[in-house]
């Protein structure tokens, strides 16, 4: 009988389970969190364990070992790993730092060790430094650089690794070519005209939905970047004017699959392909393919607010709203509405609100319902607000929609609820406020205090 790919795969890992199934990693934060045989220790038994998950399709959030909200043999190979080598390390595919543009949970877990940051060419003659905003209305936020490279390009960025760079935008960009070197290489991965990174059409760039621009003008590429000991990004030429090149330095003792060739395999062809087409046709709908919650009617007056209450422990991973109204999306009758119509959320008892907004700001959208989306928020094309956030709780969770006008408002709430599956020492709560101008007075915050 031919046996399948997977079905290879989960063999093969018996086979280096059962070899290696006297080891096993005691007292250790891989054991704790991992330990799906409750003995206080990492070994075969768990191994075992998660791949009767792959096996009957079930999820186990300790059997979550990279943290995608699915149970699969890469899970049961990175926990075989941790019994082998003693160590809670992550080794990240490309394909795997591809799938995490889909995968909502894991912006919901702090304490990972990661970071967040961009290079801008925003105007250096902006600073704060001590509580102090100094030049902070400069505005000559184009042409700027690190420094100058002896063959005469200008150096837009310059990371150590393991990381990956997630997003490069431009408002201005020309001719002149961008060339981005890995891990020290003197021939740079990638080596176009800036204005073709976000044509969708240059290879290896070619993905409409990730490389574009926007109505605006402004223009976007969403294809990562990986790179694992650093990544040099050189302008030349007259490549244009304004930049922003957002990166993640993952974990120390990380390790990333670096992208040194220009020319994508199979497989990383196949799960860009997957999420340029999510991103051309199923912006709005959850990132992870799960199906909204029912929706349920309230008429919100003033003093009388819709209250939704969850209890024990879970994560909110699809919080969306209708409002049946009458006026036009774009109107001044709806930005108002959108501006009396308030949310709250309270999580695990708190006595404040970590989300506390008007609605149409919290959902991205304060200016009526526009039919703009994004990964995360946004309006549907039949004015549906949406929220696809990962927002856990411990012990529950109260929403509240309250109505601040004269009006009475009927709306409809659909809240999508979860198992939790992040973990709860590392969780982090979900939250949004609302600005009311409490820094209109600091005149040095200036063009802030505008928005």
């Amino acid at each position: 009988m031919k046996m399948s790919r997977m079905q290879k795969r989960i063999c093969t890992l018996l086979l280096c389970a059962l070899l290696f199934g006297f080891a096993a990693v005691n007292a250790s934060a891989a054991a704790v969190r991992y330990d799906l045989s409750g003995d206080g220790a990492l070994g075969l038994g768990d191994v075992l364990c998660t791949l009767r998950h792959v096996l009957a399709g079930t999820y186990a959030q300790q059997a979550d070992v990279d943290g995608d909200g699915k149970i699969t043999v890469k899970d049961a190979q990175r926990m075989l790993r941790y019994i082998v080598c003693g160590e809670e390390h992550m080794y990240y595919s490309y394909t795997d730092i591809v799938t995490r543009m889909q995968t909502v949970r894991w912006l919901s877990e702090g304490n990972t060790g990661e970071r967040t940051a961009e290079f801008t060419s925003y105007d250096r003659t902006s600073k704060y430094t001590n509580g102090v905003y100094a030049g902070w209305n400069a505005n000559s936020d184009g042409g700027n650089y690190l420094g100058v490279t002896a063959d005469g390009g200008y150096i837009l960025a310059e990371m150590e690794g393991p990381g990956y760079v997630s997003r490069i935008w431009s408002a201005t960009a020309s001719s002149g070519h961008i060339k981005i070197y890995i891990d020290g290489a003197e021939t740079p991965v990638i080596d176009l005209p800036f204005a073709s990174y976000f044509s969708g059409t240059a290879a290896p760039l070619c993905y409409k939905n990730l490389c574009y621009s926007d109505a605006a003008g402004g223009k976007n590429c969403f294809v990562p970047i990986t790179y694992n000991q650093s990544c040099k990004i050189v302008a030349y030429g007259d490549w244009g004017k304004y930049y922003h090149i957002s990166y993640t330095t993952l974990a120390e003792g990380d390790a990333v699959e670096s992208l040194t060739s220009a020319h994508f395999s199979a497989e990383q062809q196949s799960v860009l392909q997957a999420l340029d087409g999510f991103f051309g046709t199923k912006l709005g709908t959850h990132p992870e393919g799960l199906a909204d919650a029912a929706f349920e009617i309230y008429t919100v007056t003033k003093g009388s607010p819709a209250v939704k209450t969850l209890t024990g422990e879970g994560a909110i991973n699809g919080l969306l709203v209708r409002i049946d109204s009458d006026a036009l999306a774009t109107s001044l009758e709806m930005v108002e509405l959108l501006k009396d119509l308030r949310i709250k959320i309270y999580w695990d008892g708190e006595i404040e609100p970590s989300v506390n907004a008007p609605l149409g700001d919290s959902f991205g959208s304060a200016y009526g319902l526009d039919a703009v989306q994004t990964l995360l928020l946004g309006v549907r094309e039949d004015q549906t607000l949406y929220n696809y956030y990962y927002m856990p709780y411990l012990t529950g969770a109260r929403i509240e929609i309250s109505n601040v006008g004269d009006k009475s408002v009927n709306i409809a709430l659909s809240v999508r609820v979860s198992e939790l599956s992040v973990p709860k020492e590392n969780m982090l709560y979900f939250g949004t406020q609302f600005n009311l101008g409490g820094y209109h007075t600091d005149k040095n915050r200036h063009p802030d205090y505008g928005f």
